[in-house]
C-alpha cells in the first residue's frame, strides 16, 4: 500500500479516536476550598444541580488540599459548597464549557445573623415602591418582571408548536393597575393571551401574615445572607429564603407532586429604580376580559 495513504488512514484514525474521547460534550469541574483566612479546607461537601431541572448529578467532599474534581456534560449548573460551623454558599448559573470551570472559594465561619427579627426584615418590602428582577422558573424558562405600585410587567419567551414544529417567541403582557391586561407576541401563535403574575413583594406580605411562619435556618447566596423560612397551609408548604437586606424572597422550594420538589429562583433584583415608561401599553393589545 502507498505509503501515504498509509499516514492518511493513521491520522484519520486518531481523529476518529479522539472524537470518541470527546464524545458527549463533558468538561471538568475543579472546585478549591479555603477557610477566609487562607487555609485549605478538607472535609467541605460539594453538591451540583443543574440549573433548569434542579437535580443532583454530583455531590462528594474536597480532599487535604481542599480540592474537589468531576466530570459533568457540558451545561448550566449551580454548586453548593457547605461545611460544618461554616456559612452555606450557592454559586448560581455557573456554565460548563469544553475547557472546563476551576472555582476558588472561601467559606466564612458561621457567623451570627443580624440583630433583626424576621418579622423586621420581611417588613422591609413596605419601603419598596418599584421593583425589577429576573425569574428562574423551575422549567429553566427566564423572565424579567416589573413592578411598580398596582403596575405589572413581565417579558418572557413561549415555548408553541407551530406547524408541527416548537418554536420560542418573545411575549410580554402589562398590568396597568386598574383591571386592564395587555399583551405583545410575535405573530407565531395568534389568539395565545396567557397572563402571568408573580407579586414578589405580596409574597413577602403573605409569609409575614401567615400565622404558621416559622425561621428555620441561615445560608449565604452569592454573598449575601438570607433567612430560611417555611410557611403557607398543611396541604402546600413553602420552603423560602429571605434577602436581609430587601425582606424579599429570593428563592422558594415547593412540592410539585408527582413532578417532586420545584424551585423557584429570583436573581438581578434592583428596587426603587423603576420608570412608568416599561408600562407603557401603546404598542400592546388589550386582552378581552
Amino acid at each position: 500500500m502507498n505509503k501515504k495513504l498509509i499516514v492518511i488512514f493513521l491520522v484519520f484514525g486518531l481523529l476518529l479516536f479522539f472524537g470518541c474521547l470527546n464524545e458527549g460534550g463533558k468538561g471538568k469541574v475543579n472546585v478549591n476550598v479555603r477557610e477566609t483566612g487562607g487555609e485549605n479546607l478538607e472535609g467541605a461537601e460539594i453538591t451540583i444541580k443543574t440549573r433548569t431541572s434542579n437535580t443532583i448529578v454530583a455531590e462528594g467532599m474536597t480532599d487535604q488540599e481542599g480540592n474537589y474534581e468531576t466530570e459533568l456534560t457540558l451545561g448550566d449548573y449551580t454548586i453548593k459548597i457547605s461545611k460544618e460551623g461554616y456559612e452555606n454558599t450557592y454559586l448560581e448559573d455557573k456554565t460548563l464549557g469544553s475547557g472546563g470551570i476551576s472555582i476558588s472559594w472561601a467559606l466564612s465561619p458561621k457567623t451570627p445573623v443580624s440583630e433583626e427579627t424576621l418579622e423586621e426584615i420581611l417588613a422591609k418590602v413596605d419601603n419598596i415602591n418599584s421593583l425589577e428582577f429576573t425569574l428562574i422558573n423551575f422549567d429553566g424558562t427566564e423572565s424579567q418582571i416589573y413592578q411598580k405600585n398596582e403596575k405589572y410587567r413581565f417579558d418572557t419567551k413561549i415555548k408553541a408548536t407551530v406547524n408541527s414544529k416548537e418554536t420560542v417567541y418573545d411575549y410580554s403582557g402589562i398590568s396597568d393597575g386598574e383591571n386592564k391586561y395587555y399583551s405583545y407576541e410575535e405573530e407565531i401563535n395568534p389568539g395565545f393571551t396567557p397572563f402571568m403574575t408573580f407579586d414578589l413583594i405580596g409574597l413577602s406580605k403573605d409569609a409575614l401574615n401567615d400565622s404558621k411562619l416559622k425561621e428555620i435556618g441561615a445560608e449565604e447566596i452569592n454573598g449575601k445572607t438570607v433567612r430560611i423560612i417555611e410557611f403557607g397551609s398543611e396541604y402546600q408548604k413553602i420552603k423560602a429564603w429571605v434577602s436581609e437586606e430587601y425582606g424579599l424572597i429570593v428563592k422558594t422550594e415547593f412540592d410539585g407532586g408527582t413532578i417532586g420538589k420545584l424551585e423557584i429562583t429570583i436573581k438581578n433584583i434592583k428596587v426603587n429604580s423603576v420608570e412608568d415608561s416599561v408600562f407603557d401599553v401603546s404598542e400592546y393589545s388589550l386582552i378581552p376580559q
